[in-house]
């Protein structure tokens, strides 16, 4: 089945100082907040975004343009997802009884944006919808920016 070409957006959510949150503190505590920080971003987007995957501390999600009534209506979506994000971190730093370093580092904890629109190949495994392949385009795509990403933080 050849893979049906659109137009959308691709959203990436990142949590940034994950990699030194989780290096500097203690792991059980650490996995546990990640935990409900990734489940409260992804209860957001998914309200509007299709997600397809998750990466460490990031949520990738994409939006066929078709589908978006309204541009305001991503940039709200994105508003509201970092505030349930910061009021999540604060509630579970508020709410620790422990002195662990997790749970005092929780609100160094923030969370980053990047919206990418461009052309993408949807195909079909058994019912669900992913992304195949981003089409080429004179702009940097999404992908490219993550392999810079990835590669200098090995």
């Amino acid at each position: 089945m050849e893979p049906k070409t659109q137009t959308g957006y691709l959203l990436l959510a990142d949590i940034s100082g994950f990699t030194s949150f989780v290096a500097q503190t203690e792991i059980d505590h650490a996995h546990l907040a990640l935990s409900f920080l990734l489940e409260t971003i992804m209860e957001k987007i998914s309200s509007l975004l299709i997600i397809f995957q998750l990466e460490g501390d990031a949520v990738f999600a994409y939006l066929e343009e078709r589908q978006l009534q309204e541009g305001q209506s991503l940039l709200e979506l994105i508003d509201q997802t970092y505030l349930a994000f910061r009021e999540k971190a604060l509630a579970l730093y508020s709410q620790a009884t422990c002195p662990c370093k997790a749970c005092r580092a929780l609100p160094t904890l923030d969370l980053k944006f990047l919206v990418h629109h461009q052309a993408i190949a949807n195909s079909k495994l058994r019912s669900i919808s992913l992304p195949q392949r981003i089409v080429t385009t004179r702009s940097p795509s999404i992908w490219s920016l993550l392999k810079i990403r990835n590669c200098s933080q090995n």
